[in-house]
């Protein structure tokens, strides 16, 4: 991120199409309660997970719909409480690890009860 090549893409629209369609799912115990992009550019995503609190349940959803948008270079940082889960994730792709340019995104993921 500290390269003069790094690029910050449209997380609205690289990223949360993908959140949303995950959290459409009827498998997927997860409702898009908010999403929107912070001044610094940081995608924030706010979620509740559905049928009552369990933290193995929420991070295992949290990963899956962070899955659904990882470049090849992610870094997260989890955060939880009693009643919600918080992880700030750096995904993209670095200097010749692809065939795209090197770019990426900054992500604030919160799912509680």
């Amino acid at each position: 991120m500290d390269t003069p090549l790094w690029v910050t893409e449209e997380p609205d629209a690289h990223l949360l199409p993908h959140v949303a369609r995950l959290c459409e799912r009827d498998d997927v115990p997860l409702e898009l309660v908010e999403a929107r992009v912070d001044d610094d550019g940081t995608l924030v995503v706010e979620c509740r997970l559905e049928g009552g609190w369990n933290a193995a349940t929420a991070t295992a959803y949290a990963f899956a719909l962070l899955g659904s948008f990882a470049e090849t270079g992610t870094y997260v940082d989890k955060r939880e409480t009693q009643d919600s889960l918080e992880l700030d994730l750096v995904t993209g792709v670095v200097p010749d690890d692809g065939r795209f340019a090197t770019h990426g995104h900054t992500v604030r993921l919160r799912v509680r009860a």
